[in-house]
């Protein structure tokens, strides 16, 4: 196969199989093995998106029940009124990574009364198609645990998930 077939198959191969293969619902835990193409398979983590290395950083906000915007880097968490009901203080920080994007927060468990939204830049990465880009929820060792609803806008390179409780978050695809 020429190689410039083999750059649109493998993303839509990947996609496909993804789409079969767990449940990638915002409620869903992603798949523990996925069968990619005949005698491959990959682990959730292989799926994570792989960028150049993100100076890393942290920043400390309280925000009420206004809502409020918090920005890390390229990374920003978009707080609607209402989805607080009262003042939190907030850490965001880039983690330190050789494997993709991640964003972790604090307080860990944080649960949002309405959806926020993340936008994690990946102009930093080097992906074959950014179409199937995807934010993930993903534990200390850079596991997928969850695959969340997600926007991807090429212009920006960008994708927005909507975050529902405070984790650590990553690009996947």
């Amino acid at each position: 196969m020429k190689p410039s077939r083999l750059a649109f198959v493998v993303p839509v191969v990947i996609a496909a199989t993804l789409t079969r293969c767990g449940d990638r619902s915002a409620t869903g835990v992603g798949p523990s093995r996925v069968p990619l193409l005949p005698g491959l398979t990959v682990t959730p983590g292989d799926l994570l998106a792989h960028c150049a290395n993100t100076t890393t950083g942290t920043v400390t906000q309280a925000i009420g029940t206004a809502g409020g915007v918090i920005g890390v880097g390229p990374d920003t968490l978009h707080i609607p009124p209402g989805a607080l009901g009262q003042t939190v203080t907030i850490q965001a920080s880039i983690v330190a990574s050789s494997i993709g994007n991640v964003v972790a927060f604090q307080p860990n468990g944080l649960v949002f009364q309405k959806p926020v939204a993340l936008s994690i830049s990946y102009a930093n990465c080097s992906v074959l198609s950014p179409l199937f880009l995807v934010v993930v929820q993903v534990d200390s060792s850079f596991q997928i645990l969850q695959f969340l609803e997600t926007t991807n806008d090429l212009t920006t390179l960008q994708v927005t998930g909507v975050v529902r409780h405070f984790s650590n978050y990553a690009v996947a695809w």
